[in-house]
């Protein structure tokens, strides 16, 4: 179904949004669930559709089916509330470790001061953002 749905999202953004082939930079941007996707599209078709990642709160990612994409630059980040949770904290507690022993340069983990919330995001998706372009 990936496959299915990456070939989908590629046609769209190209017709909705008159995105040119050529273009050179594609993000992709998910909190909560949207994060965990971005991760398993990351780690399983790095480059092909995005890259760039912004995954914010990703709470269900299993870390132990993370590796390095390559060139694609990931971002992610969570709230301190959130890594105090039982097991969601858990989850993003090993990610994080997961992440830094990757270390290639490509990513980058922070964990900003919130939970899992809109209002959170909105502002770690301004500074992830920046982040990204700055790189």
């Amino acid at each position: 179904y990936t496959l299915e749905f990456v070939g989908s999202v590629d046609v769209y953004k190209r017709q909705e949004y008159a995105i040119r082939p050529d273009t050179q930079k594609i993000l992709f941007y998910g909190c909560s669930n949207g994060g965990d996707y971005g991760l398993t599209l990351y780690t399983t078709q790095p480059g092909e559709l995005f890259t760039d990642y912004i995954c914010l709160s990703p709470v269900g990612t299993d870390s132990d089916a993370i590796s390095c994409a390559g060139t694609a630059l990931l971002y992610v980040a969570y709230g301190s509330k959130e890594s105090e949770m039982p097991v969601i904290g858990d989850n993003l507690r090993a990610l994080h470790e997961k992440l830094d022993a990757i270390n290639d340069g490509t990513i980058t983990v922070h964990v900003f001061d919130g939970g899992h919330d809109r209002a959170c995001w909105k502002q770690a998706f301004a500074t992830a953002l920046t982040a990204l372009l700055n790189r």
